[in-house]
């Protein structure tokens, strides 16, 4: 369920902001043990939220799910291969600036 809120007098009520949206993310459903986690989204990021959602057939709060577990999911990845070409460079195991030249021009074919 993404929930659209703005402050009026203080109190939060469902309604659209004029700068920004705030999107309550509800995946209790699926998964009993989640926790609600609000963000708020510029018109733009909205409007292409809403956009995608709508191509996708699925509810925005889903896309919204599914991108974060993606961006960790990459992120991750990318810590580790980080950690792996570190770990290279520590044993020695490298190619220098030249040979780098050398195997570009041998595949571009100059």
């Amino acid at each position: 369920m993404v929930s659209l809120w703005k402050a009026v007098d203080g109190l939060w009520e469902t309604a659209k902001p004029q700068c920004c949206q705030r999107f309550q993310l509800d995946a209790q459903e699926a998964r009993p043990n989640n926790k609600f986690v609000e963000i708020s989204l510029a018109p733009e990021i909205e409007e292409m939220l809403a956009r995608v959602a709508s191509e996708t057939g699925k509810a925005a709060d889903q896309v919204v799910l599914e991108l974060i577990a993606d961006y960790l999911d990459h992120d991750e990845w990318f810590r580790k291969e980080v950690q792996k070409g570190l770990a290279s460079l520590d044993s020695g195991k490298f190619v220098s600036h030249e040979e780098v030249g050398r195997r570009i021009k041998r595949i571009l074919g100059s």
